[in-house]
């Protein structure tokens, strides 16, 4: 069984979101995060990201800017559930007044991309002016996964997807702000 792996606010707060990331475009295309290759450009780190000031205060343990953040505990738990397809950089997280806020978070590219969606018993719709999918519901065929544990849709690479393993042990650690959305039938 697969999931989608978002984030999400407990009751009675908002979500803190990113408002400004690094600029790297001098070395990479932001879009390559997503594309689920090797980053093989030395990045300075640690990265900088500044959280928007108009949004909420809740810290997840992931965010899905376009360059992915997570906490060095998730990243851990992830590693020991067998997760071995992650390129990560230390990263600075700092508040809606420019203070230093956290430096145990990770950018992370998840290498693996895999074309594996049920297009007839999914719900989409195509995004004008591009060949990208917005997926309302995803059911994966699990027999074109291999079993990977973590990946990215060759469909829609910005959705992140879990083998329930995973899922499991990431919902044994409560780890705050994590989401997971049903995938396969």
């Amino acid at each position: 069984m697969y999931w989608r792996l978002t984030t999400d606010e407990p009751d009675n707060e908002e979500l803190a979101l990113m408002g400004r990331e690094p600029d790297l475009d001098d070395l990479l295309d932001d879009f390559l995060w997503i594309q689920a290759t090797t980053l093989t450009v030395d990045l300075p780190t640690p990265l900088e990201f500044y959280l928007d000031p108009d949004e909420g205060d809740f810290i997840p343990v992931y965010f899905e800017p376009a360059i992915p953040l997570m906490n060095a505990k998730m990243l851990s738990v992830l590693a020991d559930a067998g997760v071995d397809n992650i390129q990560s950089y230390e990263a600075i997280v700092f508040d809606k007044n420019d203070n230093k806020i956290n430096d145990d978070y990770f950018a992370v590219n998840i290498v693996g991309r895999i074309e594996c969606v049920d297009m007839e018993n999914s719900e989409y719709r195509e995004i004008e002016g591009s060949r990208r999918l917005y997926f309302r519901k995803i059911i994966i065929d699990e027999a074109k996964t291999h079993d990977a544990l973590l990946f990215r849709l060759h469909e829609s690479p910005s959705e992140v997807i879990i083998h329930d393993t995973v899922k499991q042990r990431l919902e044994n650690e409560n780890l705050p702000g994590l989401d997971f959305i049903k995938a396969s039938v």
